[in-house]
């Protein structure tokens, strides 16, 4: 799944789509907008893309996991989030969940990434070099090549706190099949972020789809011949450059 993700994006920069640019609008926390890492489970504030009330692409601060507008306060809030995470949705069962089957058909969003971080799981290794029944993890940073900034097809539900008297944005990041790449680092439940080219971004936007469009979109399969992924720093969340590429024994080479 993707609990880990960074983006790094100037508040001037334009983001090009087909033919014409759609800016990043300017928020007013621009840290925002650089967070080399953000885990769900720090329940700050991330930029999401969507539709304004002028039909406009824009960008709004939003918490990962979708609170449902049932839960009435921040206390209820974060039960449910442990009990049933919502950080993210898999793409074809979007409509499966009851959490998830309002902001499918109304609230669909963009989630900007510079790179997402996922963990390899592999048998850790006895003292006369055999493999053993326990598991270590090796996290690895993933980007698209080519590209400083990319979308994941994200679901977002406005949630108003009754405790706080205030509403605020809540998100989660659609996940797909891991292609022939992400399936040998996310190698136990070979997933990935539904990472959108610039033509279904735009679509994913389209107030008009269909359900079966909504989750075909949701389950797209990018290229992964398209990534980059190199190994980091098992901390790599506590590290000034938490991209920075690591060697690590026993990780097998990634075969493209």
């Amino acid at each position: 799944m993707c609990y880990i993700n960074g983006v790094k994006v100037s508040l001037e920069e334009f983001i090009a789509f087909k033919k014409e640019q759609k800016r990043v609008a300017e928020l007013t926390a621009a840290k925002l907008f650089y967070q080399p890492v953000k885990r769900a489970f720090d329940y700050t504030e991330w930029p999401i893309i969507k539709i304004d009330s002028f039909g406009k692409w824009d960008a709004f601060p939003a918490e990962w996991g979708i609170i449902p507008p049932w839960i009435k306060n921040r206390e209820e809030a974060m039960m449910f989030r442990y009990k049933y995470p919502t950080y993210n949705a898999i793409g074809t069962e979007l409509f499966e969940k009851k959490s998830f089957i309002t902001p499918a058909r109304k609230y669909r969003c963009l989630i900007p990434s510079s790179g997402f971080y996922e963990f390899m799981h592999l048998p850790k290794m006895g003292k006369k070099g055999q493999p053993l029944k326990a598991t270590e993890s090796f996290p690895f940073y993933i980007t698209v090549a080519n590209e400083p900034v990319f979308f994941f097809a994200g679901l977002y539900s406005p949630w108003f706190d009754h405790q706080r008297d205030e509403y605020i944005d809540t998100f989660t990041i659609c996940t797909a099949e891991a292609g022939k790449v992400m399936a040998q680092v996310h190698n136990l439940k070979k997933r990935q972020p539904t990472i959108l080219p610039a033509d279904l971004a735009e679509k994913w936007l389209d107030e008009g789809l269909k359900d079966k469009d909504i989750v075909e979109i949701a389950s797209h399969q990018f290229d992964n011949n398209l990534l980059q992924v190199h190994p980091v720093k098992q901390k790599f969340w506590e590290s000034e450059n938490p991209e920075e590429e690591v060697h690590y024994d026993h990780i097998p080479e990634i075969i493209y």
